[in-house]
């Protein structure tokens, strides 16, 4: 009678310590399982934060240098349009776009030798490396880049004039009304190829003559315009 009750007993034993046995192996696998479904989040967040990172740290200098030129510039309104605005505020630091176009508000009556030309009424600056306050482009990127100045003249003048990078004369045109009593209009183009922050304006001639007007108003302006190719 003890050896069986000893022996059943014995049983009861066995088959609870092969239920806990085989509660802590399924417990073991839960586990092993949720920590694969953890490992597998960190894993694709770590991913996705390396390809971030590896996108900000390729533009983080072209950013950087391109914030620091829209902060030094003054605000200033670039068009009314709420489309105009909208596409600029998304354009400003993409640095595959950048174009302005500016002009004269009013003529200059008694221009000066290598005058600065600044041109206030700014109609287009798409990336903003256009100031108005000291008539200069700022290029934004390395590139090569298209531009154009237009230079109106009264009756008996005549203005040269030169589109400088840095402190280099890179075109040059005359207007000459000089011997006719008419106005006379003249546009030059240059496409030169620039490094960040080499500075493009224009000029008068720094040793040539400058007699008479330059004109801008309605029916004839007096502008600067450029673009990124």
């Amino acid at each position: 009678m003890k050896f069986g009750l000893f022996g059943f007993l014995i049983s009861v034993l066995a088959v609870s310590v092969k239920s806990e046995t085989q509660n802590i192996k399924i417990h073991g696998l839960m586990l092993d399982e949720i920590q694969n479904k953890h490992n597998a989040k960190i894993l694709k967040l770590e991913t996705m934060i390396m390809a971030m990172d590896e996108q900000l740290n390729s533009h983080s200098f072209i950013d950087h240098a391109r914030r620091q030129l829209i902060q030094s510039i003054p605000k200033e309104e670039t068009g009314k349009r709420k489309g105009k605005l909208s596409f600029i505020k998304r354009a400003g630091l993409n640095d595959n776009i950048v174009a302005f176009y500016g002009y004269l508000s009013h003529g200059e009556s008694q221009p000066g030798k290598q005058q600065v030309l600044g041109f206030d009424v700014v109609k287009t600056n798409v990336g903003l490396a256009y100031n108005k306050y000291s008539g200069m482009f700022t290029a934004p990127v390395n590139g090569v880049y298209a531009f154009t100045w237009t230079v109106s003249t009264g009756m008996h003048s005549y203005i040269y004039s030169q589109l400088v990078i840095n402190s280099d004369p890179f075109g040059a045109i005359q207007t000459d009304s000089d011997e006719v009593s008419d106005y006379h209009t003249s546009t030059g183009s240059v496409v030169a190829e620039l490094n960040h922050g080499d500075v493009v304006y224009i000029r008068t001639h720094p040793t040539e003559l400058i007699k008479g007007v330059i004109r801008s108003q309605d029916e004839m302006r007096t502008s600067f315009s450029g673009w990124k190719l």
